[in-house]
C-alpha cells in the first residue's frame, strides 16, 4: 500500500510526542506505574501502542491527529501478518499474541477514522480467521482470543463455548494462572 505522505508526516512528528506524555502520565501516577514499566521494554511497539489508546479510550478522549498516527502506526505494523505478535517474550503480559491482537484491535476499533475504516476492516478479516485457527497456550491467551472473538462478533453459541471451556479448566489449586 503507497504510504499517505500527511499521515507518515503525522506518525513520525507526533507519535514520538505521544509517547512522551504517555510515559510522563504513567510515570507520574502511581496506580499505572506497572503499565508503565511494561513500556519500557522491547515490546514497546504493540503494547504501548495499543495500551496507550486503551488508556486514553478509558479516559475520555477523542479521536485526534495523535490517535489517527497511532491507529496508523497500527495498520502498517506487521501488515504480513494475520495477527500483531508480540515483539516480547516477557510472561505473563507481554508474551501472548493474543493480547497484542485485542490491544491492537480494540485501538483501532475506538480511534479509527472514516479514511481508515476499510484498511481496519482487512485487519479485522485477517485476525478473525487467525483466532479461529490459533491454539491459545496460557490462560492470558484465552481470555483475550476471547475478547478479541466478542469484539468481532463471532457466533454466540462459539463464544459460550470457548468461556465454557476456559471455566472449565483451572489449575490443580483452583486458579488459572498457569
Amino acid at each position: 500500500m503507497p504510504a499517505v505522505p500527511a499521515v507518515d508526516t503525522i506518525v513520525w512528528t507526533t507519535l514520538p510526542h505521544f509517547f512522551n506524555f504517555f510515559f510522563y502520565f504513567f510515570f507520574n501516577d502511581t496506580a499505572t506505574t506497572e503499565l508503565y514499566t511494561l513500556s519500557l521494554h522491547d515490546a514497546l511497539p504493540i503494547y504501548t501502542a495499543g495500551y496507550a489508546l486503551w488508556a486514553l479510550a478509558d479516559g475520555g478522549r477523542m479521536a485526534d491527529e495523535v490517535t489517527t498516527a497511532v491507529v496508523e502506526f497500527l495498520l502498517q505494523y506487521q501488515l504480513d501478518r494475520d495477527h500483531w505478535r508480540s515483539s516480547s517474550h516477557r510472561p505473563p503480559s507481554e508474551a501472548s499474541p493474543f493480547t497484542s491482537s485485542f490491544v491492537a484491535l480494540q485501538a483501532m476499533r475506538h480511534f479509527g477514522t472514516d479514511a481508515q475504516k476499510e484498511r481496519i476492516r482487512k485487519r479485522e478479516q485477517q485476525l478473525t480467521g487467525w483466532l479461529e485457527s490459533a491454539k491459545p497456550k496460557a490462560t492470558e491467551d484465552e481470555v483475550f482470543r476471547l475478547r478479541a472473538s466478542q469484539m468481532l462478533d463471532f457466533n454466540k453459541q462459539r463464544l459460550l463455548a470457548a468461556a465454557a471451556d476456559l471455566i472449565a479448566d483451572p489449575q490443580h489449586d483452583g486458579g488459572w494462572a498457569p
